[in-house]
């Protein structure tokens, strides 16, 4: 029974040993992990701004020293107040998300100085969007001179873009740097170009939307020499039925109606109304008749101008009224105006007028014979007559 007892406090011992010998050995061979080494740097005393901008790249700061070295070069690193050098070969910054996209961050710092680790946590770490610079070319240039009604294409040059957002792509033949749609919220446009004749017109887009970049917009200046175009004509068949002679541009063109003079018609009768009014009494209303009648307009663009557009017209006249021995139109023009021109029939068979304006025009004869206003005259003056001598007649004789 003696010997087991020994045995016993003999193994119990060793034991004891073991186990001091294991907690020795664990203690010098344990390293902390970064966490727990931080807990035993200095916080006190340091002080970590930003004082430069730091701008969007496209990729991850914390993914190399070099993207790291930029961080520590836009802060500014103060222990007691004396600034100090940083670098990422000795110095670190950690943070829980990836520092790509514009925005606010809060990161943390290890500096090591003097044998020193400091420590500093939640500093706030701003990256901005970078600036790209778009240019409108126009036919692949940033200054162009074109004549009236030649075609202009605009392309958007985006200049300044990280290399993983830009895409180099050829449009209308001009090759230009885009940014990808991923980071392009919304492109550049320009609005509108003019169409006729300008001299140094400025061009620049706007409108781009990006989460990533902001935007400045380089100017393109733009001359469209004037094209004159001497006549408008409008054809039926290859049949010239009107044309206007003048100085028009490429944009322009003829409308033309023939309205005619039927009762049906509620524009001419509502332009013969309105003559009535404005000439009630004159001889163009009194002494001659109305044979024809026309809508004629000089449109820009498909669109009638705010502005008088004045011309020399010819109309197409119906073969049976080219036998008058003269002609008087009627012009009602877009602009409020009215006049009473004088009109030549061409050996062509075409009236001929200058007119201030386009708009409405109805063209009067002289009244063959007598006119409806003279009859109506002749006839109250012969009822005055008959009057008259049915009273003398009656009085006559009363007193014999």
């Amino acid at each position: 029974m003696e010997k087991v007892g020994k045995k016993s406090y003999f193994v119990i011992a060793s034991l004891l040993v073991a186990v001091f010998l294991i907690a020795v050995l664990s203690s010098v061979c344990y390293v902390p992990n970064e966490k727990e080494a931080y807990a035993d740097t200095i916080e006190s005393g340091v002080v970590i701004e930003q004082t430069e901008k730091i701008y969007y790249r496209a990729e991850n700061y914390l993914r190399s020293n070099t993207l790291k070295n930029m961080i520590f070069s836009a802060f500014s690193f103060k222990i007691d107040g004396e600034e100090i050098a940083v670098n990422a070969e000795k110095d670190n910054v950690f943070s829980r998300v990836g520092l790509v996209s514009p925005g606010t961050y809060s990161v943390e710092f290890r500096i090591e100085h003097n044998g020193n680790t400091y420590y500093s946590e939640d500093v706030k770490l701003k990256i901005s969007k970078k600036t790209v610079t778009v240019t409108a070319l126009l036919n692949g240039v940033e200054n162009l001179t074109v004549n009236e009604g030649e075609t202009i294409n605009v392309n958007y040059n985006y200049d300044g873009g990280m290399g993983a957002d830009v895409i180099v792509e050829t449009v209308n033949g001009v090759r230009v740097n885009s940014l990808k749609d991923d980071v392009l919220s919304s492109k550049a446009y320009v609005g509108n170009l003019p169409t006729k004749a300008v001299t140094n017109y400025i061009v620049a887009a706007s409108s781009a939307r990006s989460d990533f970049y902001d935007f400045e917009y380089k100017k393109s200046v733009l001359t469209i020499l004037p094209v004159v175009v001497p006549e408008l004509t409008f054809k039926s068949k290859n049949v010239v039925l009107a044309s206007v002679s003048g100085d028009y541009g490429v944009s322009s063109s003829l409308y033309f109606e023939n309205v005619g003079v039927s009762a049906s018609s509620d524009t001419f009768a509502s332009a013969k109304e309105k003559i009535n009014f404005l000439y009630s009494g004159k001889d163009i209303v009194t002494k001659y008749d109305m044979i024809s009648s026309y809508l004629i307009d000089v449109l820009e663009s498909g669109e009638k101008p705010y502005s008088a557009v004045s011309g020399f017209v010819r109309v197409s006249l119906d073969k049976s009224l080219r036998n008058k021995r003269e002609y008087k139109v009627i012009a009602l023009y877009n602009n409020g105006d009215t006049d009473i021109l004088n009109a030549t029939l061409t050996s062509s068979g075409y009236l001929a007028f200058s007119a201030a304006d386009m708009g409405y025009f109805v063209v009067a004869v002289p009244t063959e014979g007598i006119s409806a206003y003279t009859y109506a005259i002749v006839v109250v003056i012969g009822v005055v007559v008959i009057f008259l001598v049915i009273f003398f007649v009656a009085l006559f004789r009363r007193k014999y």
